[in-house]
Order: C-alpha cells, then sequence, then structure tokens
C-alpha cells in the first residue's frame, strides 16, 4: 500500500504541475482581472498540495498507511472503479439523451451501487437532486444544460 500511495502521488503531483502549466497557455482577457485560467490553476495548486501531503504522510505515518489500507480493501475498489465507469457512461448519454434523464440515471445506479437500499431514498434523491440543479443552472445562473434528443 506503501507503494500504491508513493506512485498515486507522484503520478497525481505531474499531472498537476501539467495541468498549472497548460493554463498559462490561456489567453486572459484585459476587462476580467480573474480570467480564464484561474480555476484550472488553483485545482492544480489543491490537487499538487494533497498529492504532497499524501507522499509526506505515507512517509511518516504507519498508523494511516493501515487505515488507508482498510479502506481501499478489494470490494472497495471495485466500487470506485464502477462509479468511474458510470461517470464515463454518464458523460456519454449526457448529450444524447440530455442532462436531466442522464443525471437521474447516473445517481440511482450509483446510490444503487452503494448500497443504498432503501427505496425511499434511491427514487425521490436523484429526481430532486436534478431538478434542483436544473433549476438553478437553467433560471438563476441561465445557463443552458444538455436537453438531448427531444
Amino acid at each position: 500500500m506503501r507503494l500504491m500511495n508513493y506512485i498515486l502521488g507522484l503520478i497525481m503531483l505531474v499531472l498537476a504541475t501539467v495541468f498549472f502549466i497548460t493554463a498559462n497557455s490561456f489567453k486572459v482577457s484585459t476587462q476580467v482581472d480573474l480570467g480564464p485560467s484561474f480555476f484550472p490553476k488553483l485545482v492544480s495548486i489543491i490537487i499538487i498540495l494533497l498529492s504532497i501531503t499524501l507522499i509526506v504522510t505515507t512517509a511518516s505515518d504507519r498508523k494511516l498507511n493501515q487505515t488507508i489500507g482498510e479502506l481501499f480493501e478489494k470490494y472497495e475498489l471495485v466500487k470506485v472503479g464502477s462509479v468511474i465507469l458510470l461517470l464515463i457512461i454518464y458523460n456519454l448519454l449526457l448529450v444524447s439523451i440530455g442532462f436531466i434523464l442522464a443525471t437521474i440515471l447516473f445517481m440511482f445506479v450509483s446510490l444503487r451501487l452503494l448500497n443504498k437500499k432503501k427505496w425511499s431514498i434511491t427514487i425521490p434523491v436523484p429526481i430532486l437532486a436534478t431538478g434542483i440543479i436544473y433549476y438553478c443552472f437553467n433560471t438563476l445562473l441561465n445557463v443552458q444544460l444538455p436537453s438531448g434528443f427531444w
């Protein structure tokens, strides 16, 4: 597990550094102080700090390594992989079937996958959350979300 933490920390450190350097190439508008590179740079800095923290804590704390090892047992890694696969499928379906239907399906399957067995949670939560998100983006922020084939 220690080796995996070192490898993951280094990979994320390199990727975040590349993203930060790439964000520097974004054209900056003179009218806006922050510009389009602000958020990618912010996220890159956060990932860099978290990567360094992972590497340092892996090197210094054996109890933490045991706790992390318990969290990422084989069964949990299957769940994480399944959610990543669901995210990829969600991204592919988003344009074709639209935000509302794709998001409801993604949230429903994710909740079922993560052992939320109660139907009283897995049915209304995706519908309500999707409705709130759609209302906020479409009405309050005036941002058009993918509508799909309809």
